[in-house]
């Protein structure tokens, strides 16, 4: 068995102690020269972090307006008013703070699946024709859009639109609108191509309105979203509703539907 000499050991710490109280003009630019690189180091790494924030915001600024934002998308089996809470929860915990620092707004919007679409009193043609609508709501929708044509409810505010719990008043637009010939008063009925305990919604018309400005970035979750799933050769008829109609009523009348959210994050 090896034995260790304690007093050679400590006869050696003697030993470099005395060393380095001799040498202590060296001994101390090592420490300095230590604690400088550290320090450069660290603040490199700084400095990096800022040049790529700046490169970042210098690359968002130079995006035109309509590319910077930031579409997410997420699909519920059924409408559920309940669910949409904790779905969105988990967005803004989960993504949207991401890119918080950058956001200058986040908009909301919503549509159920598409319903074959007939003219009252022909809902046993639904599917015999390309004809399809569904049901949307967006956030601060009535802020981008102006009535084109009076209304006999006299109403300029979506979530002011009568509520029934047999017929849904809508809003739409003025170039959907006239693309299916329809105007303020007209009836029509949304078929659901799913099983539910209807056959079919009788859907009023009670107001026509038009974009304020058709170019607004506001409108890109509609246009690259909602209307994506409308398809380039159906004939399809997108109708507002408020966000609490949007939940009660249509929760009420078709359960069973599957509904589409996103979220526009204005950059």
């Amino acid at each position: 068995m090896r034995h260790i000499n304690l007093h050679s050991i400590d006869w050696s710490w003697d030993i470099m102690i005395k060393g380095s109280l001799n040498n202590w003009k060296l001994l101390l630019t090592v420490m300095i020269g230590v604690l400088l690189s550290c320090s450069i180091l660290s603040g490199t790494v700084i400095y990096y972090n800022a040049l790529q924030e700046l490169a970042l915001l210098k690359a968002i600024k130079d995006l035109p307006e309509e590319k910077a934002d930031v579409l997410l998308q997420a699909d519920i089996s059924s409408l559920d008013s309940y669910q949409y809470p904790k779905l969105n929860k988990i967005i803004y915990d989960d993504h949207i703070y991401l890119a918080d620092q950058y956001l200058s707004d986040v908009i909301e919007g919503g549509k159920t699946a598409t319903f074959f679409l007939t003219g009252s009193g022909d809902e046993h043609l639904a599917g015999k024709n390309d004809t399809r609508s569904f049901v949307t709501f967006l956030d601060e929708f009535n802020d981008k859009v102006v009535s084109s044509s009076k209304s006999n409810f006299e109403i300029d505010d979506v979530s002011k639109l009568p509520k029934s719990s047999s017929l849904l008043y809508v809003t739409v637009l003025e170039t959907h609108a006239l693309k299916m010939g329809l105007q303020i008063g007209d009836t029509v009925s949304f078929v659901p191509y799913w099983e539910e305990n209807i056959e079919y919604i009788k859907v009023i018309i009670a107001r026509v309105v038009k974009e304020k400005d058709p170019d607004d970035p506001y409108w890109n979750m509609f246009n690259n979203v909602f209307m994506v799933s409308a398809g380039s050769t159906s004939a399809t008829l997108p109708v507002f509703v408020s966000k609490d109609q949007f939940f009660e009523i249509m929760h009420d009348i078709v359960p069973n539907a599957t509904v589409t959210f996103s979220w526009l994050l204005d950059i």
